[in-house]
């Protein structure tokens, strides 16, 4: 007397056809985050806003192309804004995963800055830090 015996078909075929449609998704899903979900939608309207006098930067890693930065200064009416633009792709275990990074900082004439915007996205994790500084002159508590 055996001790597993073999299911019905009534039984292995609902198994069967679960577990096909269940692959089905997940190969669907892992598709769509290593094609789709890679590439940021808005890349070029990120970086269309950077003119000619903007500054590109190579990053590398042991002599290999990881990703770029650019960064450019506007003059305005306060100051000076420096806005930078970085993206790195970074590899960790033989899975590739795609950073981003966003900095915003805005100055004073008479101090060295005034406001700070950072806002980094390295796959799904996003932070964001922003802050001011107290008025040239002043004291912290």
């Amino acid at each position: 007397m055996p001790i597993l015996r073999p299911l019905s078909k009534t039984v292995t075929r609902p198994i069967s056809f679960f577990i096909l449609v269940t692959w089905l998704v997940v190969m669907a899903v892992l598709v769509s985050r290593s094609y789709a979900g890679s590439a940021s939608p808005s890349l070029a309207a990120d970086l269309g806003r950077y003119g000619t006098a903007a500054v590109w930067r190579g990053v590398y890693y042991r002599g290999e192309k990881i990703g770029f930065t650019v960064s450019q200064t506007i003059p305005n009416e306060d100051g000076f804004e420096l806005e930078e633009d970085g993206r790195l792709q970074m590899s960790l275990f033989g899975a590739t995963t795609a950073a981003t990074i966003r900095t915003t900082r805005a100055s004073i004439r008479a101090s060295s800055f005034n406001r700070l915007s950072s806002r980094s996205i390295l796959g799904p994790a996003r932070s964001r830090c922003e802050g001011t500084s107290p008025a040239h002159g002043s004291r912290l508590p």
